[in-house]
């Protein structure tokens, strides 16, 4: 099995900003993202090949919005740093990017087309 390097991001927005929807499908087309998981509204948990700046200058060129309550943000995720109440799906999602198999993805319960 082929594995590439990828890290755990997670996006955060308001929804002046942007609908869940919409950026749902801004990064399903993004080059460089391989997976997204949401479980909370205005916040998606993206696996990628590209930094946490490069993708929040993607997001920024496709929503052109220059207004202060059109906010958002991109981080990168430490999961060695992390607790809360998330989904077991979430979990994986964050815990398993370091190290994604291209070909198929990982096994995630309950996340539909990955399970």
């Amino acid at each position: 099995m082929s594995y590439v390097n990828a890290r755990p991001l997670l996006v955060a927005f308001t929804q002046d900003f942007a609908t869940d929807e919409q950026m749902r499908g801004v990064l399903d087309g993004l080059p460089g993202v391989l997976f997204w998981y949401q479980c909370i509204s205005g916040q998606i948990f993206v696996v990628t090949t590209t930094t946490a700046a490069d993708l929040a200058e993607s997001i920024e060129i496709l929503f052109k919005y220059g207004a202060m309550k059109h906010m958002f943000y991109v981080a990168e995720l430490n999961p060695a740093a992390m607790q809360g109440r998330l989904p077991n799906q979430a979990w994986a999602v964050i815990t398993q990017a370091v190290r994604w198999p291209l070909d198929p993805p990982p096994p995630i319960p309950g996340v539909p087309g990955v399970s």
